[in-house]
């Protein structure tokens, strides 16, 4: 599993200032998270920024900067939120499936099930995939996603060990980290795809997630 990365740019604050109490205040913060997640959906990254989360929420810059001091800290709020909605379903289905070894029939559907639900959440949060790939693109951005990714193999890692408690550790913490990182990569293809060809993938997805496990046997 790669080592903990150092944060690329240290100078940039990256984080939230304050985090709402009131009703009132936590529907200002919610706006800002939608708004800057249409936005960075219409317009990429590098065109993401304060004013145009300004504009179109019909805030104040202060409003903004009150909770948030630069644009960086808002894409890294939208990416904690949507790691957040992602691990908790990965999480809930490695506890579910407990650590008995399955049969690779049991893998596949449990991962096809998985896979459909990780596409419904990504699809319905503020901005989707952009969040994913903005998570990817930017450096600053970059620990987001891999704290992620380090946290869902490390439980998976845990589960498999217990389940296959005669194979290669180290081979155990490659199918953990290739079946985390695989997770985003995956739900991007499914979600871009024809209801037609996301029904196949997904499928062959979950074989395919499935065959790395039974392989440790």
């Amino acid at each position: 599993m790669p080592s903990k990365a150092q944060p690329a740019s240290p100078s940039i604050e990256l984080e939230t200032k304050t985090h709402p109490s009131q009703d009132r205040s936590r529907a200002t913060f919610d706006a800002i998270i939608r708004v800057s997640g249409e936005i960075l959906a219409e317009r990429g990254i590098d065109g993401f920024s304060i004013n145009a989360v300004v504009q179109r929420a019909g805030l104040s810059p202060p409003a903004v900067y009150r909770y948030f001091p630069n644009k960086y800290a808002i894409l890294k709020e939208l990416g904690e939120r949507l790691m957040a909605a992602q691990d908790a379903l990965a999480i809930a289905y490695i506890d579910r499936r407990g650590s008995a070894p399955l049969s690779e029939t049991a893998l596949i559907e449990g991962g096809h099930s998985l896979l459909r639900q990780l596409v419904q959440v990504t699809a319905a949060f503020p901005g989707s995939i952009a969040v994913l790939r903005a998570m990817r693109a930017s450096p600053i951005l970059r620990e987001v996603r891999l704290a992620s990714a380090r946290m869902v193999a490390a439980r998976h890692n845990e589960l498999l060990a217990l389940s296959y408690p005669h194979a290669d550790k180290e081979r155990i913490q490659s199918v953990s980290w290739i079946l985390s990182e695989l997770g985003n990569s995956v739900t991007e293809l499914l979600i871009e795809s024809s209801d037609e060809e996301r029904d196949r993938l997904t499928r062959d997805c979950a074989i395919m997630f499935a065959r790395l496990q039974t392989s440790l046997v």
